[in-house]
């Protein structure tokens, strides 16, 4: 695993570390990511788990403020170790996970920082369609507490969950901020959800 663009103790803590793994989704990504790049006192770290479409070296060539990680040789992608591999090159009191389909407000970070305090995590609820299940904010702390993301899990799904079930039994509060066109899903098929999972 490489990490570039950047080290810590380079640049001043930013407010917000946001953490987009991609794995077979740069086409998404490039939608997204100008817009994570776009949200105030924000470091944005993306991560290459393998990823078959390049998104490496897109974003060196693109994006050369983002910080990269990349993590070869996965044939199969993991959501909570790539998660995990991202968040630590935070800098910052509070992750933002969000995949590479997920689409911000340009003010995003403006607009939750109010809804946040030193003892809730937020996640968000999809109107409709593909969901945001996966997109959270947690501060660093509880993050490092409950030991991130739990990277036993495979295939699709339930590591989002888990995670947020430790972070309860901690005794950090779940609010789940419903839609609004703060946040977004890009509408997809079921089809690439599982492509890079052994388990189909």
């Amino acid at each position: 695993m490489s990490a570039g663009h950047g080290h810590i103790g380079e640049t001043p803590p930013s407010r917000f570390t946001l953490v987009v793994t991609c794995k077979g989704r740069l086409a998404h990504l490039r939608q997204s990511l100008p817009l994570f790049m776009q949200q105030s006192d924000t470091q944005v770290v993306v991560v290459d788990y393998s990823c078959p479409d390049g998104t490496g070296d897109f974003v060196e060539a693109h994006f050369p403020a983002a910080q990269l990680v990349r993590v070869p040789d996965r044939p199969y992608f993991n959501a909570s170790a790539a998660r995990n591999a991202g968040a630590k090159l935070a800098r910052s009191p509070h992750l933002i996970f969000c995949d590479a389909d997920t689409i911000l407000a340009s003010n995003f970070t403006a607009l939750i920082e109010p809804l946040l305090t030193s003892d809730n995590f937020l996640t968000f609820r999809s109107a409709s369609g593909n969901s945001l299940g996966g997109s959270c904010v947690v501060s660093t702390r509880h993050f490092q507490q409950v030991r991130g993301f739990d990277e036993v899990f495979s295939g699709y799904g339930g590591e989002d969950l888990d995670f947020y079930w430790r972070l309860s039994r901690m005794g950090a509060q779940r609010l789940l901020c419903e839609p609004t066109d703060v946040i977004r899903a890009i509408e997809h098929g079921p089809q690439l959800r599982s492509a890079h999972y052994e388990v189909k």
